[in-house]
């Protein structure tokens, strides 16, 4: 069964190959480790292990989410920034 995370790893994979940032080689490695890690109990967006085994740099990984139209966070680890009290 899919998880509700798949079908955004496979357009980060997609779009992380139709810009030139990595290879469908690579895509699919990773693919791969992500599979074995969900068996394990483990969930990891596909950016963040393609991040891991070098195929791309926190630059580029940024970069695809904002094509993707993801807001991403200026402050690594954090996926929502809100301003208390207000």
């Amino acid at each position: 069964m899919a998880g509700p995370l798949e079908g955004k790893d496979n357009a980060f994979g997609s779009m992380a190959c139709r810009l030139g940032m990595t290879t469908a080689e690579r895509v699919s490695v990773c693919v791969d480790i992500q599979k074995k890690m969900r068996e394990m109990g483990i969930q990891e967006p596909l950016g963040e292990i393609l991040t891991k085994k070098g195929y791309l740099n926190t630059t580029q990984t940024r970069q695809i989410l904002k094509a993707l139209g993801v807001q991403t966070s200026p402050i690594p680890g954090y996926s929502d920034f809100i301003k208390i009290g207000q």
